[in-house]
């Protein structure tokens, strides 16, 4: 099967239907809403609540260990009391299971997160959200992500690694071997990220905006990390870090 035919394109009828006949549910609204190989809906039904309907692409929709792998991790969140959206059984009534191991999110961006703010002027977190890219593997792959992404976010790019570090290792501290694979890591997360985008674009081109948000700014901050060199980016890092932890 080629590439061009891994992304569903159901129609709105046909997500109705899907709707009513697999969670006994009548929509009421039903809008699309962005993705790069899935195909996601925004249902409210006329039962009441608001639901997302993910419909996988025809190559992970065969990987039953992902889906189980997905469905875990969203359980475990919201059962420890973290914002992270649940599983709707069919009417079959049938949740998948797994045995705990070291999941990582693997798509940790400010697109993934959802804030409402708080009582002191700030944030708090109010869902996670796209289980898509979840997968088993170290926790230092996990770091890189969130580092890469919010690297987009931020007028000084190399600043970001710091605060972010510092906040991991508040509760996971890395050992020698991560801490010296970090670089290595933000800079294969940013050439993995283009490269798919790039490539996405011209199997979906109507797409473009939504595929190319990070790509924006991320050549130029690829370009930037290269140039500094390892020693001096994870310098900058671990030495903002460390202040941070000072000050806490």
């Amino acid at each position: 099967m080629s590439a061009n035919n891994l992304k569903p394109n159901f129609s709105d009828a046909q997500v109705v239907e899907i709707v009513k006949r697999l969670f006994s549910l009548t929509p009421s609204e039903i809008r699309s809403l962005p993705s790069y190989d899935d195909q996601n809906f925004y249902v409210a039904p006329n039962e009441g609540g608001e639901y997302i309907l993910k419909i996988m692409n025809s190559r992970d929709s065969k990987n039953s260990s992902l889906i189980e792998m997905q469905t875990y991790a969203m359980t475990f969140l919201h059962q420890n009391g973290l914002p992270a959206q649940t599983v709707l059984p069919t009417t079959s009534g049938q949740l998948m299971s797994l045995e705990e191991i070291g999941i990582n999110h693997g798509d940790f961006n400010d697109l993934n997160v959802l804030v409402q703010p708080d009582e002191s002027d700030g944030h708090r977190i109010s869902g996670i959200l796209d289980f898509g890219d979840i997968n088993g593997g170290y926790y230092i792959y996990e770091l890189a992500i969130a580092v890469m992404y919010m690297m987009t976010q931020h007028p000084e790019p190399v600043e970001v690694g710091g605060p972010v570090l510092a906040g991991w290792e508040s509760v996971l501290p890395l050992n020698e071997a991560e801490k010296d694979c970090l670089y290595v890591l933000v800079l294969s997360r940013f050439c993995q990220s283009l490269v798919m985008a790039r490539h996405s674009v011209t199997l979906h081109p109507e797409n473009a905006e939504y595929l190319m948000i990070t790509s924006k700014r991320g050549v130029h901050i690829l370009r930037q990390l290269w140039e500094l060199g390892k020693e001096q980016v994870q310098k900058a890092w671990f030495e903002s870090a460390a202040q941070f932890s000072e000050k806490s």
